[in-house]
């Protein structure tokens, strides 16, 4: 029902009694009182063609609860999309004042559909033995990827050119290695 309207962005939900549901939407798009008409209908189709059913859903919206508030653009992405952290190429041994840390805009990282492209990034990056570690942040400016790497051992420009090769060298985890079309896009 709430993917109907364009306007509500995610839903959490807390199970009891009563259930308590958390609807983040915009309200560019839509607003309190369509959410509650849409949440409280009696029915609605479910599927498409030969496959539509009518669903009754029977919810009931307990309006005393209602609460609106505002919720920072980098806060709802750290509660929704994941973010990617992971160390490599022997992280551990090097001091923190070894280590430079490139930081670059990231829109793809808030992208839900580009997630399952995160670990063919890191395997990518990780195959420069300078690079050490790669996490993706949230900030109010937005997305952001960050680079840490040992100075001494590769550039900022290795890391670009790595970052927007045509093709990442991928390493699965049964040690095979492959070639894979660079799905992401990244401007310096």
């Amino acid at each position: 029902m709430l993917l109907e309207d364009k306007g509500i962005m995610a839903i959490s939900t807390q199970y009891g009694e009563p259930m308590l549901a958390t609807i983040y939407f915009d309200s560019r798009l839509t607003d309190q009182n369509k959410i509650v008409a849409n949440i409280s209908r009696e029915y609605f189709e479910n599927g498409t063609g030969s496959d539509k059913s009518r669903v009754e859903p029977g919810f009931v919206v307990k309006k005393t609860d209602l609460i609106i508030g505002k919720i920072a653009h980098s806060e709802f992405l750290t509660l929704f999309v994941p973010v990617t952290d992971v160390k490599f190429n022997k992280y551990e041994s090097y001091q923190e004042n070894e280590m430079v840390v490139y930081e670059l805009p990231f829109l793809q990282a808030a992208d839900p559909t580009m997630q399952q492209w995160m670990p063919y990034l890191v395997s990518q990056v990780s195959n420069d033995d300078g690079i050490v570690r790669i996490q993706t942040i949230y900030s109010n400016d937005g997305p952001v990827l960050r680079v840490w790497y040992i100075g001494r051992l590769t550039t900022k420009g290795k890391i670009q050119s790595s970052l927007k090769s045509p093709e990442f060298v991928v390493h699965y985890p049964d040690k095979s290695v492959k070639k894979v079309k660079n799905p992401f896009s990244f401007s310096f």
